[in-house]
């Protein structure tokens, strides 16, 4: 399956997130639901997808979460999200296509594009919301507002599998080394961030400030020895990130 997109700014990216829709052709009851575990290797990818574009949403305090992943940009990225796709597909109702989405901006007649797909609401989801995210008031709905931020056991989660999806989704490549873009989070959690990576891995990394936001830094030496430890979770389309 080939996909092609155009890039999308973040605002744009962000409505994608909140409406991506879920094409439902079968119900689950609650024991069903309940049953649905996620495997260690599933969570070692996981995690590094929260860390960059995987999001968690919950609409109700009474109801379970469900997974959103969207991409948009070039066309390589087509790979990685259908990697993404098989491996949560487990998640998914049965049959679930991709939602793809065209449009014009009528204020520059830039023609965008995106993909996305969301999984069922499954309560095996709820301890990753719960670590991951942080209510934040309402919504002008009067629903819960929630944004995402970093674990303090992050330390604890971070896996080669799970650094290797963080690049994937957030990396990109920078002179002789790597930069991993963590534009949303605050400068404290980027530093819990840095501390992790520094601490559970053995590399040199630091946080540069950009106009966008900060982003994490990993020096030459130190992309060397990621990318021995990341390459075999890597989509090959992505192998660029790493600098091959």
């Amino acid at each position: 399956m080939i996909l092609t997109f155009k890039p999308l700014n973040k605002s744009t990216l962000e409505l994608v997130n909140r409406n991506a829709k879920l094409k439902v052709d079968r119900r689950l009851n609650k024991k069903e639901r309940a049953d649905i575990k996620i495997t260690q290797f599933t969570t070692d990818i996981f995690i590094g997808l929260l860390l960059s574009d995987l999001h968690i949403s919950l609409r109700s305090l009474n109801q379970s979460p469900r997974l959103i992943f969207a991409q948009s940009g070039k066309p390589e990225k087509s790979e990685f999200f259908m990697n993404v796709f098989k491996l949560l597909s487990e998640f998914c109702t049965k049959n679930l296509e991709p939602n793809t989405r065209i449009w014009k901006d009528k204020r520059t007649d830039e023609v965008y594009s995106s993909i996305s797909f969301a999984t069922l609401q499954l309560p095996c989801f709820k301890v990753w919301h719960q670590l991951f995210y942080k209510q934040n008031g309402l919504t002008p709905a009067g629903l819960p507002r929630f944004v995402k931020v970093i674990p303090l056991n992050i330390y604890e989660l971070l896996t080669p599998s799970s650094l290797a999806y963080w690049i994937m989704g957030d990396g990109s490549k920078q002179n002789n080394g790597i930069h991993l873009s963590v534009y949303a989070y605050t400068l404290a959690e980027c530093d819990l961030l840095v501390e992790a990576l520094n601490r559970k891995f053995n590399i040199n990394c630091t946080l540069h400030k950009h106009n966008k936001g900060p982003r994490i830094y990993l020096d030459k030496a130190s992309t060397l020895l990621v990318r021995d430890l990341v390459k075999p979770y890597f989509v090959p389309s992505m192998y660029y990130k790493l600098g091959l």
